[in-house]
Order: structure tokens, then sequence, then C-alpha cells
């Protein structure tokens, strides 16, 4: 699938609607964005969960697997080998919460090649490992808030800063 938002979902309300999606026991690959959300562009509220995988998506601006605006919860799923210019994995400027060991391994960007956090990020119990940026934070990228508890942030590789790059906030 391709398109310029959401290669393979677009998840939008209009006006009032408070379109909530949830992603269960799913796979989301192989889709292409020519500017968000290779995998998936939300602006309103999704949850991945129990066992699902965001993979091997592509996008052209940010969030190779998901580019995230408002609320993310992804609960029990990986985002593997998705690639992006910032955010290879999940770029996201609303709400995300990565919990009950989530991996994202494996993706790529210029910036933020696991996770690029401009909002507000909590990461639970989760693994960030194996990540690649060409630039700044091979695992993570945070110019928001974030906070990292119990989780590993390990193997990822970029010229500055390898696992975490946080020009703001804390982690």
């Amino acid at each position: 699938n391709k398109a310029r938002l959401g290669g393979g979902i677009y998840n939008e309300g209009f006006g009032f609607n408070t379109a909530t999606l949830t992603v269960n026991n799913s796979t989301i690959s192989s889709n292409t964005a020519s500017d968000e959300g290779g995998g998936i562009f939300n602006a309103r509220t999704v949850t991945v969960s129990n066992n699902s995988t965001i993979s091997g998506n592509t996008a052209s601006g940010s969030g190779g697997g998901i580019s995230n605006r408002l609320t993310l919860t992804v609960d029990n799923s990986t985002i593997s080998n998705n690639k992006a210019i910032s955010g290879g994995g999940i770029f996201s400027s609303g709400t995300l919460t990565v919990d009950n060991n989530s991996t994202t391994s494996g993706n790529t960007a210029q910036e933020g090649g696991g996770i690029y956090n401009t909002g507000q990020a909590t990461v639970n119990n989760s693994p960030i490992t194996g990540n690649t940026a060409s630039q700044f934070g091979g695992g993570i990228v945070n110019s928001g808030s974030a906070s990292l508890n119990n989780s590993t942030v390990s193997g990822n590789s970029a010229p500055n800063g390898g696992g975490i790059f946080s020009a703001s906030g804390c982690a």
C-alpha cells in the first residue's frame, strides 16, 4: 500500500469525532508513505497490542513504522525494521506509551532510529535495541519529555548519542 500519510492505516477524526483505533494481534507491514507514517499515521488515538507487529514500512518524512500526533500506546508488540528520515520506528509529537515488553528494534533513520519524541514519551519494561541513525540518537532522540522505566537501551548506533540523544526534558 502507498499513500502520502499512513501507507497502511490513516487514523484521524473529523470535527468532534474521537477516532479510536485498536490494532490487536495483527501485522502492518511493507507499506510506504511519501510523507509520514509508513505503517500508521495517527492524529487521534491508536493502541497497538497483543503481539502485533509493525515492520518493514517506510516513510520519506517521519515515522517509518508509526507517526503519532496525539495518543499512541504500544503494548506487548513489536516495532521493527522500519525506515524514515526522523523516527525510523516511531515518531511522536503527542503522548506515547511503550509498555509490557514491547520491542523497538532494527529500525533506521537519520535521527531517532528507534523513536523520535517531541512530545511526552514513557517507555516501561521494554527493550530498544539494534536501531541505527546516521546522525543523532540510534535508539531514541528526545526533544520533548521522556521517561524510561525498567527498560533496556542497547546495541543501537549513531555518530551522536548511540543509545539516546536528548536535547531537552529528561531521559
